[in-house]
């Protein structure tokens, strides 16, 4: 693989991470505040509801808010993995200089 390829190659390839690092720090920061908006209004409506209402929903948002964010992290980090085996596929070469 000449030199140009592989810096085509690197520069994809770290164009392609970069792109899905944003999209997990926007997801997980959009679904965290979703949850922080929603403790919020538990906070607010503390004298309509009962105390332990009020707790009880306040554990359930922060158990619903990570382990959503959780799936959302591992679904975007298991499409960039799946998008850069697609990228080194398209790349023969690739492999063939580091068998030697």
């Amino acid at each position: 693989m000449g030199n140009d390829r592989a810096e085509k190659y690197n520069r994809k390839r770290c164009e392609m991470i970069a792109a899905y690092r944003k999209k997990k720090l926007v997801s997980t920061v959009s679904i965290l505040l979703a949850g922080a908006a929603l403790l919020v209004l538990v906070a607010a409506l503390k004298n309509v509801l009962n105390i332990a209402v009020s707790l009880v929903l306040s554990a359930m948002i922060v158990m619903i808010t990570v382990i959503f964010a959780r799936i959302r992290i591992v679904t975007v980090n298991h499409i960039m993995e799946s998008q850069l085996r697609l990228l080194e596929q398209e790349e023969p070469e690739f492999h063939a200089s580091f068998k030697k």
